[in-house]
């Protein structure tokens, strides 16, 4: 991540998420319960926006959270494999944008279905590690997937 802010500006919006999808809660719902608008929301969830303290006061009563379990940035047990990754220098390693791939995107994947996501990424670290796969290589298969993907298509800038 780029900085502290960025990574605890994420961390809030993925706790955020969490816990109003646990209560099967629309960003509409949440928005009507806080009177916090709807685009707002979004932009918390995204790690773009980190809200003042009165407006954590007013998610955290909605959400029945506490002020402290909100603004922590302990994950719970579901996203605890992502805190090495927000932490390191993945986003930096990985150009994710060569792909077309946006870091929110990847934020909000990892989020919708976390236990999926490790899988998934246990499984691609013990393949590359299995076929001895450097980052070149990788490069270059995720390279030939794009290719493959958008027939050989690369898009003017």
């Amino acid at each position: 991540m780029n900085s502290e802010s960025d990574f605890i500006k994420t961390v809030f919006g993925l706790k955020l998420k969490q816990l109003r999808q646990k209560k099967n809660w629309s960003l509409q719902d949440l928005a009507v319960k806080t009177g916090l608008s709807k685009s707002y929301l979004n932009e918390i969830e995204n790690g773009k926006k980190y809200p003042k303290h009165d407006k954590i006061i007013q998610l955290s009563e909605s959400l029945g959270s506490t002020f402290d379990e909100l603004v922590s940035t302990k994950l719970d047990k579901s996203l605890a494999p992502f805190n090495e990754i927000l932490q390191s220098d993945f986003f930096k390693e990985i150009p994710l944008d060569l792909f077309g791939i946006s870091k929110n995107n990847l934020i909000s994947i990892i989020s919708d279905a976390p236990k999926k996501v490790t899988a998934f990424i246990n499984a691609l670290i013990e393949i590359s590690q299995n076929y001895n796969l450097g980052k070149e290589r990788f490069y270059f298969a995720v390279l030939r997937s794009f290719q493959e993907l958008y027939d050989n298509y690369f898009p003017e800038n």
